[in-house]
């Protein structure tokens, strides 16, 4: 059995659906780095920068392997030093 706990220095963050979407709701106007993180990516997305302004609806798009998404995970070597 596998577990992962991801610690966010912010109260705005999302865990997407089935179909790998996430929606903020209730967000304030201003700016705001987004970021996205999936257990099996071998390096970290890009942040995105966004701006939004009150009342307008903003999508912000990330891309994962899909190779990844359909392996059986298994940790790698290096996360298993302890």
């Amino acid at each position: 059995m596998i577990g992962y706990i991801l610690v966010v220095s912010t109260p705005y963050f999302a865990k997407p659906d089935a179909a790998g979407n996430a929606r903020l709701r209730d967000l304030p106007a201003g700016a705001y780095e987004v970021r996205a993180w999936h257990p099996q990516q071998r390096a970290a997305a890009e942040p995105k920068s966004v701006s939004l302004e009150a009342g307008a609806a903003t999508t912000v798009s990330f891309a994962v392997d899909p190779a990844l998404r359909k392996a059986k995970y298994k940790p790698p070597l290096d996360r298993l030093r302890y």
